[in-house]
């Protein structure tokens, strides 16, 4: 099932953050800025922030690099995949912070990637 919104925007995703050539290429999204919840009133190491998130289809392949050390009840956030866009002209880069899969009842219908801006211009 395809995401039941349209997909604008087109991105490119590099793994690991930081590769010299992209993992895939030209991919439809839906990019979206979000610092005001992204940032939740709170900073710390261990509190996931953003910027932006992005929507894609969900057959698209996005990962995150948290992880979660036994016996311990938090996250540990690392870079994962690198996404790039275009918005208006701006090369921005991206780093993933966070993957969710989104539902629709049982059925997943797109995935949500969390994002931090990473530089403005590429």
């Amino acid at each position: 099932m395809s995401a039941p919104f349209p997909l604008p925007d087109r991105i490119d995703i590099y793994r690991p953050f930081g590769a010299g050539t992209p993992t895939s290429t030209d991919k439809p999204a839906r990019l979206v800025p979000n610092l005001r919840l992204g940032r939740g009133g709170t900073a710390g190491p261990t509190y996931l922030m953003w910027t932006h998130f992005v929507d894609v289809d969900i057959s698209t392949q996005i990962k995150d690099g948290c992880t979660r050390t036994a016996g311990q009840n938090y996250v540990t956030y690392a870079d994962g995949d690198e996404i790039r866009a275009t918005v208006e002209g701006v090369a921005l880069r991206f780093v993933v912070v966070w993957v969710e899969d989104r539902y629709t009842n049982t059925d997943k219908v797109y995935r949500r990637a969390y994002l931090v801006r990473s530089t403005r211009t590429i």
